[in-house]
């Protein structure tokens, strides 16, 4: 890690300055989360440092996809009703996961094949029925939402959104 770049870019997609956007290349974005509280801001002249800190909005793709259909979202869109909480809890970030891919694939099944691989990759003990059963409650749950899920370019215009809220 270079802390000499502090320089920040942002990734677009399919050539569209409407789709991604998202920040990349400040060395602090590839370090640790817990480390990032101890990033402070030090101008020449100041006496005192400035401590950042770091702002994280829960479901935030999901809570601009129902503010974009002029409906609440849920407080956390990322728990099933059919769920305990402790079911919840255990599940909450394959979850999290799966609706993010239900807004960035194609199709029912590619969202359901990405988070299987997700899962393996996290080590995550959920099989691909398992997924399959979430992904269906998770539209179940979210029918406000449903005509957004499975368009690839859903979830490149709602992390346009999400990172122009990041850039203020």
């Amino acid at each position: 890690i270079d802390p000499g770049d502090c320089r920040l870019y942002r990734v677009f997609n399919d050539s569209s300055f409407e789709k991604g956007g998202r920040f990349a290349g400040g060395w602090w974005q590839y370090i640790p989360s817990e480390y990032r509280k101890h990033v402070y801001i030090c101008h020449p002249g100041n006496t005192y440092p400035v401590f950042t800190a770091e702002l994280d909005y829960s479901s935030v793709q999901p809570s601009i996809a129902y503010a974009q259909k002029a409906h609440e979202p849920p407080v956390d869109a990322y728990l099933l009703d059919d769920l305990n909480e402790e079911e919840n809890k255990a599940a909450r970030e394959l979850l999290k996961a799966a609706m993010l891919r239900m807004f960035n694939n194609d199709s029912f099944i590619a969202a359901v094949e990405s988070t299987v691989i997700y899962a393996k990759e996290e080590e995550l003990e959920f099989s691909e029925d398992d997924v399959t059963q979430l992904v269906h409650a998770l539209e179940k749950q979210h029918p406000d939402i449903a005509d957004s899920f499975y368009k690839k370019e859903t979830g490149k215009k709602l992390m346009r959104i999400e990172s122009d809220i990041a850039e203020w």
